[in-house]
């Protein structure tokens, strides 16, 4: 049932030349089997989808470093150092597979689209379009099993607020620059969140808020040498972000079994009114703070 108390409908999946769109006040999504998501734009026609972009926004990738044999699972791991992943990893992407239309009414749509990923089943993406505000709520949800191979989950998030844009990360204490701001010599792949980041421009910004995961991937996905803060091979732009969901890498920030259930939940706001990095920022943690309402049985 929709928030009116009406029945959801069906969404047809659309073909590959007719992408499903919705369009609100604020904005345009567009989806196709397939791709996913390949269009997010304000309601005056400006993209917040990096060019540059090697996936879709929201696409759960999974990376898998195959051990055949296990008595060298220690071995294995131990020759990663900080590539976090072998040398023979195989990366794939998650497709849509299909949508529908869950909810509907004054205050929101939400679709859910349900993706093809062979390294997890009952894989799901629901996205809660505000109608009131720019605003677009995403939770992930979906069953991995468990595996002793090294395993990394991340999901793509290449947002930006325009040509020139700038990143900023919301580190606990102080925002952050990444690679701007850094001590030369420190590691540019990955970095702890507070609430999440944002993207401004001149006369533009996008928030970003990670709920349920707090690690920012901006280096390759691809196995390779890391480049450390000040490696002229850096350039001037910060990569494609992705938010490095898990890994059974790690035994203290992750689990050592990744297997079971799991969601992950982001919030994404944009605006001219956010263009002021102090702005998007506050916009960022408001994101995501809020009520949470739920339902108690009496007894």
């Amino acid at each position: 049932p929709d928030p009116d108390g009406g029945m959801a409908e069906p969404l047809t999946a659309p073909a590959a030349s007719a992408p499903a769109l919705l369009a609100t006040d604020h904005g345009i999504l567009a989806w196709e089997q397939g791709p996913g998501l390949t269009r997010w734009e304000t309601a005056d026609g400006r993209s917040l989808l990096r060019s540059d972009r090697s996936h879709a926004p929201l696409t759960l990738i999974h990376q898998l470093t195959p051990v055949s044999d296990r008595a060298r699972i220690g071995a294995v791991r131990g020759a990663m150092g900080l590539d976090r992943r072998g040398p023979d990893a195989v990366t794939t992407a998650a497709t849509v597979a299909g949508g529908r239309l869950a909810a509907d009414g004054p205050l929101w749509t939400e679709i859910e689209l349900a993706l093809d990923l062979e390294a997890c089943s009952d894989a799901h993406l629901a996205l809660r379009v505000a109608r009131t505000t720019p605003r677009v709520d995403a939770a992930l949800r979906f069953h991995a099993p468990g595996r002793w191979d090294p395993e990394n989950w991340f999901v793509a998030l290449p947002l930006t607020a325009g040509d020139g844009a700038e990143l900023r990360l919301d580190r606990a204490g102080w925002p952050l620059c990444p690679w701007r701001d850094q001590v030369p010599g420190t590691l540019t792949d990955y970095y702890a969140l507070q609430d999440g980041w944002t993207v401004t421009a001149s006369d533009f910004g996008v928030a970003v808020a990670m709920l349920d995961g707090h690690l920012l991937q901006l280096g390759p996905l691809a196995p390779g040498p890391r480049l450390l803060a000040g490696d002229p091979r850096l350039g001037d732009d910060p990569a494609e972000p992705y938010a490095w969901l898990m890994t059974n890498f790690w035994e203290t920030n992750f689990q050592a079994h990744l297997g079971g259930f799991h969601e992950f939940r982001f919030a994404v706001g944009w605006g001219r009114d956010l263009a002021a990095p102090e702005a998007a920022l506050a916009a960022c943690r408001g994101l995501g703070h809020g009520l949470v309402a739920f339902r108690l049985r009496a007894p």
